[in-house]
């Protein structure tokens, strides 16, 4: 004879909550509900929490995308911790779907979930606008760079020389740890900054970034040098106890490749930041020292492409 199901047990299982939430929430078939609640209906959960957290916990001062982006990270890692959504993904487990669906009987639901739906189109917009600005700002910094590029490419080697040997100069006395990227060498400053002068190079002058090895006794060291109007220098040369300004036409040394710099900038990747942040420091810095010695042209582009 088979046992009837002991009830008793049943309910000893139910959390004070889920008690709270059968007493008092009458149950609806789910083709009954608000079609904005239905269509979503296994994700409520995540959508009420999306949107509390987007309100309460995130920063006003980022843009909504952004934010909303803060808000997704931190819901899911909040559900999926406590079970409500499978490891690694958001699909919600059958706890998750029980959840969502009591929060879909809620009075305010489908306030709720036209709010949600609101920040969605929002953070869209937002999202758009940044990509707006960020091509205009693209277009602008290719501007700058070209324009100072076509100045540049009018000079004789002479004239291109000293150009580069000011900007040395000037650069000599930003040298420092701070300012580094790489190892810090005291016994030769310029170490580690090819990356950091060449982007200011560019930024002055225009022309491209080249990216290649500098064969030492330790092994090839990675190395930064500029390219423009077919002449190649580098202004780092020293800290291989080479010439620290070298010129040349055609190609001073091998090079593995072209930077693409546009690309580099745009990715929001924590290992971009770092160098950038190195970069606004060093930027600042050179633009004191350009300015000291009265090189004004020098000190306007840069001081028009910090400002992006």
């Amino acid at each position: 004879m088979e046992r009837p199901a002991d009830t008793s047990t049943t309910k000893a299982r139910l959390t004070d909550q889920q008690k709270i939430e059968r007493a008092r929430i009458p149950l609806t078939p789910v083709d009954e509900l608000h079609p904005l609640l239905a269509e979503e209906l296994d994700f409520i959960q995540l959508h009420r929490c999306v949107l509390a957290v987007y309100k309460e916990n995130t920063s006003t001062s980022s843009p909504p995308h952004e934010r909303l982006s803060q808000a997704f990270a931190i819901c899911i890692k909040s559900l999926q911790n406590n079970g409500y959504l499978k490891p690694g993904t958001r699909e919600p487990t059958a706890e998750g779907k029980r959840r969502s669906y009591f929060k879909a009987l809620e009075p305010d639901a489908v306030d709720k979930q036209v709010a949600y739906r609101e920040l969605l189109v929002e953070a869209k917009e937002s999202r758009a606008d940044a990509k707006a600005e960020r091509s205009t700002l693209e277009g602008a910094l290719r501007g700058a760079r070209t324009g100072a590029a076509n100045r540049a490419t009018g000079m004789s080697k002479a004239e291109l020389e000293a150009a580069l040997q000011e900007i040395r100069e000037a650069a000599e006395p930003v040298f420092s740890c701070s300012t580094v990227w790489g190892d810090c060498r005291p016994e030769a400053p310029s170490a580690g900054h090819c990356f950091m002068l060449s982007m200011a190079v560019q930024d002055m002058l225009g022309g491209d970034i080249v990216f290649g090895e500098v064969k030492t006794e330790d092994g090839p060291v990675s190395h930064y040098w500029n390219r423009l109007g077919g002449w190649e220098f580098d202004l780092t040369g020293d800290q291989f106890q080479e010439p620290q300004v070298q010129i040349k036409r055609g190609k001073l040394r091998p090079a593995i490749a072209v930077f693409d710099r546009d690309r580099y900038e745009r990715l929001d990747q924590e290992f971009n930041k770092k160098p950038m942040q190195i970069y606004e420091r060093f930027c600042k810095r050179l633009i004191k020292e350009l300015a000291q010695k009265n090189l004004c042209d020098y000190v306007d582009h840069l001081k028009r492409l910090e400002a992006r």
